[in-house]
């Protein structure tokens, strides 16, 4: 997923804000901040990240499974466009038909993303990867 620093402190601080309900012990969550043409900034964990945030404006790219249907939640938007990228490319450059979608970090969402029937939000995914394949 993706921050973007936007227009404004009162929403780079709701897009921090929003990414310190994704801390969580079980999984590494690497961070990489891009602003401007300096070397992006690399923190090994979100908290790391979170720790260093009033001097890390810019775009925050932070590893973490969020269902592949989400483009945007709240202040945060998610990479759903390199996947998409990624079909086309695959249908025009290979014969690959086969997906892997990874679901195993549903049980560490915040709760906002929390999925009540974990079996129908894995399906929702498929159902989604298969339209965006037969629109690439």
């Amino acid at each position: 997923m993706r921050a973007s620093a936007p227009a404004g402190q009162r929403a780079a601080a709701a897009a921090v804000a929003q990414l310190a309900e994704f801390v969580e012990e079980r999984y590494l969550h690497q961070t990489v901040v891009r602003s401007g043409p300096a070397a992006p900034a690399f923190f090994e964990d979100l908290p790391l990240a979170l720790d260093h945030a009033a001097e890390q404006i810019g775009e925050w790219r932070v590893h973490f499974h969020v269902p592949i249907y989400l483009e945007r939640f709240g202040a945060l938007e998610t990479t759903q466009f390199a996947i998409h990228e990624c079909l086309a490319a695959a249908r025009e450059m290979s014969d690959c038909r086969h997906f892997e979608v990874e679901t195993y970090a549903w049980g560490v969402l915040p709760a906002e993303l929390q999925q009540p029937d974990l079996a129908a939000g894995i399906a929702d995914e498929m159902r989604w990867l298969a339209n965006a394949w037969r629109e690439s």
